[in-house]
């Protein structure tokens, strides 16, 4: 599976990443963009609070 991210400067990285670590970021990638488009937060918001509750699990 190839995985665009497009970086601040409009650069695009493709990574390849093969098995269910690339499944995982899909759902992650597709998750953060529904939060984002449903509820109006930004994207570096969710992560942060993502990251927050990995670190305290």
């Amino acid at each position: 599976m190839k995985i665009l991210i497009k970086t601040k400067k409009d650069k695009i990285r493709k990574f390849r990443i093969k098995g269910d670590v690339a499944e995982v970021l899909a759902m992650v990638g597709a998750i953060i963009l529904h939060i984002e488009k449903t509820q109006g937060i930004s994207r570096m918001k969710i992560l942060s609070l993502m990251t927050d509750a990995m670190n305290d699990a």
